[in-house]
């Protein structure tokens, strides 16, 4: 009962210690590729931070209880046996392990997917309103058959990886990756509106940062284009063999029409109407202005088209 008791505060103060050597040792190396490894090592260094801050705990509490003429308990007389040494270390680290297994699982199948999962959010359809970004390699089959199918690959998957910090910091969701594609969204609110715009233009400022790398490994420096929409959409698990969570509705057909025109009308973020029918801050440093109206492939109504750029070397704020 103690060990369950005693659990949790000290879980609390190991875990401000384990996430920062986490992200420093595991989330941002090789090791990041290699899972079952980077849970099995990540546990025991919970284990050690746990361990020595529960020791530091019992016996100040036991030096304090015999400065105060207090008798101390049985449990933390056990705590500093070694049959309690034993029990505590293999509890903390089941407990750990279980705790990164399950994290790695969520992040591997995407940011909150595992929990509405795991409560069923979604075995019955149900309407939501979402942003969606379509985000999409640019001259990608120039470079494919410029670098060969190998080097092409690895330059997708670095881009990815250099994706994912800004996906954390912006509080985006990954709906899925199709080739050079990636598809994010987030729930349609003004304060989000303005994380698309600010992911998009930060994620720029990430690729230029990392240049000197992708021109000594790839020689080229990748951009992304990119088109967003905003609406209504259905939301359902589908799937047996392989379950995942689907978007259906126009506001993803319209997204990826937006994405593509950004070759013809020769722009690198394009946005809709729709983006502005509903409350939005623009963020500083940002202009937006109406480009075009078109009739999109597969679609009857017309819809018109704005621009979205940085002001040259300015930071973005919201």
């Amino acid at each position: 009962m103690f060990l369950i008791i005693v659990s949790f505060p000290i879980a609390l103060i190991s875990g401000i210690v384990t996430e920062t050597m986490d992200y420093v040792m595991f989330d941002y190396n090789l090791l990041r590729d290699f899972y079952f490894l980077k849970i099995f090592l990540k546990s025991i260094l919970h284990v050690i931070v746990f361990i020595i801050v529960i020791y530091k705990v019992a016996f100040f509490f036991s030096n304090q209880a015999v400065e105060l003429g207090i008798k101390t308990t049985n449990a933390f007389k056990f705590v500093t046996t070694e049959n309690g040494f034993l029990l505590l270390l293999l509890y903390s680290y089941l407990i750990s392990f279980l705790v990164n297994f399950l994290r790695q699982i969520n992040q591997h199948l995407g940011h909150k997917t595992l929990l509405n999962f795991l409560i069923g959010k979604y075995r019955k359809p149900k309407e939501d309103n979402r942003i969606f970004l379509f985000l999409d390699l640019d001259n990608s089959t120039t470079l494919a058959e410029q670098m060969g199918h190998y080097n092409y690959s690895s330059l997708v998957q670095d881009c990815f990886k250099d994706l994912t910090q800004v996906i954390y910091r912006y509080d985006a969701e990954v709906y899925q990756y199709v080739g050079d594609q990636v598809v994010l969204h987030w729930e349609n609110t003004p304060r989000n509106k303005s994380y698309l715009v600010e992911l998009f233009f930060n994620y720029e400022s990430v690729l230029l940062k990392r240049k000197e790398y992708y021109q000594k490994k790839y020689d080229v420096l990748p951009s992304f284009k990119a088109g967003a929409d905003v609406g209504p959409v259905m939301v359902s698990e589908v799937g047996e063999i392989k379950k995942m969570i689907a978007y259906h509705g126009d506001v993803l057909n319209v997204a990826a029409r937006i994405e593509g025109l950004c070759k013809t009308l020769e722009k690198k973020f394009l946005v809709s109407q729709h983006f502005f029918e509903s409350e939005f801050s623009t963020p500083i440093n940002i202009d937006i202005e109406y480009i075009d109206t078109r009739v999109l492939k597969g679609k009857t109504k017309k819809i018109d088209i704005y621009n979205v750029t940085k002001q040259n070397n300015q930071p973005i704020f919201i």
